[in-house]
């Protein structure tokens, strides 16, 4: 089995993909991690906040960002502007506001995850990247399991 990263240059933030394996394509996650930095930096309400980086997608292509690291670093932005807009909801609304949405959210999430199988999300188009219906399912039974039951 041939390894299909390889080191990024000095310059690229993420390892690139090399052979078969697709990546993010470099210059669209580059200018969208740029507009991410500023909105924080900027610590003002901007188009980029934690539902525009839970949600950005990008196009896969050859040779470009490996797809691990690229969704990890997401993840840890999309945690920074989480964590600032619940301390920001928290001392416009108060803590009672925040978690009746907080429940509210819970209840929509739950809602969801406990349609039928293979009906809780929309599917990926053809010829897009999706994930796996049963892999989705998996995931969906043992969080909405967690909402219902609390930690096991």
């Amino acid at each position: 089995m041939t390894d299909t990263t390889t080191t990024a240059t000095d310059a690229a933030p993420f390892p690139l993909v090399t052979g078969r394996t697709r990546g993010y394509r470099t210059d669209l996650v580059d200018e969208f991690l740029a507009r991410a930095r500023d909105a924080f930096e900027a610590d003002d309400d901007s188009d980029v906040d934690s539902v525009a980086v839970r949600t950005v997608a990008f196009p896969l292509v050859k040779r470009g960002y490996q797809v691990a690291a690229v969704d990890a670093a997401l993840g840890r932005i999309e945690d920074a502007f989480a964590a600032r807009e619940r301390e920001r909801a928290l001392s416009r609304a108060g803590a009672r506001a925040w978690v009746g949405q907080s429940r509210q959210l819970a209840q929509e999430v739950l809602d969801r995850l406990t349609r039928p199988k293979g009906k809780r999300f929309r599917r990926a188009g053809f010829l897009r990247y999706g994930y796996r219906i049963d892999e989705v399912d998996l995931v969906a039974d043992k969080i909405a399991a967690f909402f219902e039951s609390g930690p096991r």
